[in-house]
């Protein structure tokens, strides 16, 4: 992909981050379904004592008697010591934990995707709304509800088979 130039850019790959704030917070929760039996993310984890214990094995070689709170990047770095089989088992439980944490923060309003281009045609629906203004600067927050079209219109699509 990058012909061995590690500085090669391939594009953004920022989707693919797990390095994030839910990423971590993630983290935390399979740590703490594994080590003190939080379930509260997790609740499959709990009710089966050999993926937990698998899960402990993966982790205790993961963490390597790091001292520090595990971080993402490191965990990640460091579970590709392990064998396969335990690297998918480890993996999958980090993936469904951050499903679960982007999926809670969505449904309680608190999940933030950042800012998106909108690269298509697009038009208005409703008016901008102000939704907030902060009392000291007087900044303002507007929300917008868009309608995005990533085609061709039929009208388009028509014209070029056409003239085709």
């Amino acid at each position: 992909l990058t012909k061995g130039d590690r500085r090669a850019e391939i594009g953004s790959l920022d989707t693919f981050n797990l390095d994030t704030a839910w990423g971590r917070k993630a983290l935390k929760a399979l740590l703490a379904a594994a080590y003190a039996g939080d379930s509260s993310v997790l609740p499959h984890l709990a009710a089966d004592s050999a993926a937990i214990e698998s899960a402990r094995a993966g982790l205790d070689a993961a963490q390597k008697g790091s001292e520090k709170e595990l971080e993402v990047r490191r965990f990640l770095n460091r579970m590709l010591g392990l064998p396969l089989a335990q690297q998918r088992q480890l993996f999958d439980l980090f993936a469904a934990a951050l499903r679960e944490v982007v999926s809670a923060a969505k449904r309680d309003g608190r999940y933030d995707a950042g800012v998106a281009d909108i690269s298509a045609g697009a038009r208005l629906l409703e008016p901008e709304a102000l939704i907030w203004r902060d009392p000291i600067t007087g900044a303002r927050a507007h929300a917008a509800t868009v309608e995005v079209d990533r085609g061709v219109s039929f009208a388009d699509a028509l014209s070029k088979l056409r003239s085709w």
